[in-house]
């Protein structure tokens, strides 16, 4: 990303990164599968992979958030700084932001992946750690490998579905008078809550006023707030409609098949 550098001094810095990555240098990371296959894509060779701050993380503490946010927050003293990566727009600010927070990165994980070290001993929990970590690697081939797609069955089970959508639309078009998007929130909106009359529920954004359309809006006014079933029928049927959905995969019927 430096165009200032000299394309040998470019080259040697790559070579030295490859070098060390296929060296039996121990690797830890969080959510190294990822990094790793990414790093496959662009000819990298990764030796020695001993562990994962995010699967310890699912050993120690299975109720909490595994994301490195949060682990940091836990394990060390660093201040937040994902933002420095996630708002970094390379037009506005210096590339030497983005590997100070890669550089942070690095740091963070490892000081969570030593204090979770630490705490796998006290609470011993080496076994189940080391079968994890065994885990990681057949996950990792079956995802390389994919899987094994019936075409056949699969047509079947589009035109399945193509029917339910089909069905479940048909009776709520006919319920609201009108063809209805349910992937529009705001059509979604105008109909729960202007035409069924339901009790507004808003979200306001950059001084922007919308309706709430949710799943879990949708889910607490037919169980806790509507009184009348023909209207809870309603919501459970635009929730129904859009899990169809999202297994077909697409949009709206008519719409060309998906490649699954």
């Amino acid at each position: 990303h430096d165009h200032s550098m000299p394309p040998m001094e470019r080259a040697l810095i790559w070579q030295l990164v490859w070098d060390m990555l296929a060296s039996p240098m121990p690797k830890v990371n969080q959510n190294i599968k990822f990094d790793w296959m990414r790093l496959q894509q662009h000819g990298f060779v990764v030796n020695n992979i001993i562990g994962d701050t995010m699967i310890r993380a699912s050993t120690l503490y299975p109720e909490f958030p595994k994301g490195l946010d949060f682990l940091t927050r836990i394990y060390t003293d660093i201040g937040y700084y994902k933002d420095e990566g996630k708002e970094y727009d390379p037009r506005i600010h210096d590339f030497n932001r983005m590997l100070l927070y890669n550089a942070k990165d690095c740091v963070a994980t490892l000081r969570v992946y030593n204090g979770q070290e630490k705490e796998i001993k006290e609470l011993h929990l080496q076994k189940i750690n080391t079968h994890l970590q065994k885990a990681f690697f057949v996950y990792k081939r079956l995802e390389n490998r994919g899987i094994s797609i019936d075409f056949e069955q699969r047509d079947k089970l589009i035109d399945k579905y193509d029917q339910l959508i089909s069905l479940n639309e048909g009776a709520l078009d006919a319920l609201a008078g009108r063809r209805l998007n349910i992937n529009s929130p705001n059509q979604v909106g105008a109909f729960v809550y202007e035409d069924l009359k339901c009790p507004k529920r808003l979200k306001y954004t950059n001084e922007k006023v919308s309706y709430k359309t949710g799943k879990v809006d949708l889910e607490e006014l037919y169980i806790n707030v509507i009184e009348d079933k023909d209207v809870a029928d309603v919501l459970k049927k635009i929730l129904i409609i859009r899990k169809l959905y999202k297994t077909r995969q697409r949009n709206r019927p008519g719409a060309p098949r998906a490649s699954f």
